[in-house]
């Protein structure tokens, strides 16, 4: 995988979460809508705490500061 699409990847990421955050703010009625867009934010922040913990090391430290490095602390990410 290139660099530069493993931060795209991220970017997009971030991007949907906040899509379905928002989406869910609105959502107010319906239980199966409010649960789909709990799960789309639950699915989305563990592939990207996967991208985070397993490829983030593996990258040139130049792209390491443009994507800070995170270390995990029993599955919580934590700024190192």
């Amino acid at each position: 995988m290139s660099y530069v699409y493993l931060l795209d990847l991220h970017q997009l990421i971030e991007k949907r979460i906040t899509e379905a955050k928002r989406e869910l703010d609105t959502i107010k009625s319906d239980p199966g809508e409010i649960q789909f867009h709990r799960g789309r934010i639950e699915a989305l922040s563990d592939f990207k705490g996967f991208l985070t913990e397993r490829l983030n090391p593996k990258l040139p430290r130049a792209f390491r500061k443009v994507r800070p490095v995170k270390k995990t602390v029993q599955g919580r990410a934590v700024n190192k």
